[in-house]
């Protein structure tokens, strides 16, 4: 109960904004996030008025803050109602080699991704890139081989606040969530529900040197091997759990909510 308790705490916290760049208004300056996205220098803003956007979108070589309105308000009315949709059409959302710094996302419904491709995820990537994913909905998105909502390699990333939910993998590896690489991750007052791993963590699959995860729900997720709701893998990989339901999860095999393949 305090997981939970938590993470409603969570959401009600208005967040600050001070945009130290341009600030890009979607579609007041560009009719599509894309544009806006390309249009950007480093340490921009493409902020994003409530509506569907059918995108697939490709940040590279950039560091770039991307939001809805919750941006800028807190209210959680626009992480709803601002949805990027990838129409099963490919990923939704792809952060390559963009930055020294931190990038943002924050404030969508990201939903309807379908990635073919063995390095990325169908509703995030984030390669090379790292990043901050606060406040986001990531729903329904589809992999082939990892991170049917997310695949982190090699960016170091914190998550907050964030719900991933009916994503999954057909062939691979963390359905909902997949980081990997030698940069540390954090995790905290997240849900991670209802995901599918043909192989392991049904929920979350980790191969990182410095996992830590807060406050946080994993709770019905489910994989045909081992690890329904979180799988740690790889020599080297450490995992910090602290504050956390880990709940009802299936494995076919071991670890129906935890497994560490070593």
């Amino acid at each position: 109960m305090k997981a939970k308790a938590a993470l409603t705490a969570a959401f009600i916290v208005v967040i600050g904004f001070c945009a130290s760049g341009t600030i890009i208004n979607i579609p007041d300056n560009y009719a599509t996030i894309q544009a806006g996205i390309d249009a950007c220098s480093d340490g921009d803003t493409v902020l994003v008025q409530p509506g569907e956007y059918i995108e697939n979108l490709i940040v590279s070589e950039k560091t770039i803050s991307l939001g809805s309105l919750f941006l800028t308000t807190g209210s959680s009315y626009y992480i709803t109602n601002t949805i990027i949709n990838g129409n099963n059409s490919g990923p939704v959302l792809e952060f390559y080699q963009s930055g020294d710094s931190t990038n943002l996302i924050e404030g969508f419904t990201i939903m309807n991704g379908n990635s073919h491709h063995p390095i990325r995820g169908g509703g995030i990537s984030l390669i090379y890139s790292p990043a901050v994913i606060r406040f986001n909905k990531v729903i329904n998105n589809q992999a082939i081989l990892n991170g049917g909502g997310l695949f982190v390699t090699h960016s170091p990333v914190t998550i907050t606040g964030c719900t991933f939910s009916g994503n999954s993998v057909s062939a691979g590896f963390g359905g909902g969530v997949n980081i990997g690489g030698e940069e540390p991750a954090y995790i905290e007052s997240t849900i991670i529900v209802n995901n599918y791993a043909e192989y392991s963590g049904g929920g979350l699959y980790a191969s990182v040197n410095g996992l830590t995860v807060t406050n946080s729900v994993i709770s019905q997720n489910t994989c045909g091997d081992d690890g329904g709701g979180i799988c740690v893998g790889g020599a080297g990989t450490s995992l910090i759990c602290i504050s956390c339901e880990i709940s009802d999860n299936y494995a076919l095999f071991h670890g129906g909510g935890f497994c560490c393949l070593g």
